[in-house]
């Protein structure tokens, strides 16, 4: 069930229909952190499969802009007098101070 296509099995065939409620507590109970419960359907196991793969995903372009950020900012302290470049981070941290997650 892990191919990206719902609830199909190997042939692409469809399995059962989506339960929208288990599917929605799925991906709830992996965003909580919670265990998944002793039983569980389908869509409970395909809404945490989504959860956990959105969270990969975002974790990985997090990672990304992260590591551009440090060449950036090793760009910029090579190429600035220290002065600059002291008022350059001085800038920088103030608009992140300003825009959370940024």
């Amino acid at each position: 069930m892990g191919d990206n296509n719902g609830l199909r099995d190997e042939t692409g065939a469809l399995i059962g229909g989506l339960i929208v409620f288990d599917y929605i507590q799925g991906m709830d109970d992996f965003k909580a952190g919670s265990p998944p419960p002793n039983d569980t359907s389908p869509s409970y196991d395909l809404g945490r499969q989504r959860a956990a793969e959105e969270a990969a995903s975002k974790a990985e372009f997090n990672n990304w802009m992260k590591r551009r950020d440090e060449e950036a900012d090793a760009r910029m302290k090579a190429l600035l007098p220290p002065a600059a470049y002291a008022e350059y981070r001085a800038k920088v941290d103030e608009i992140r101070k300003q825009t959370p997650g940024a």
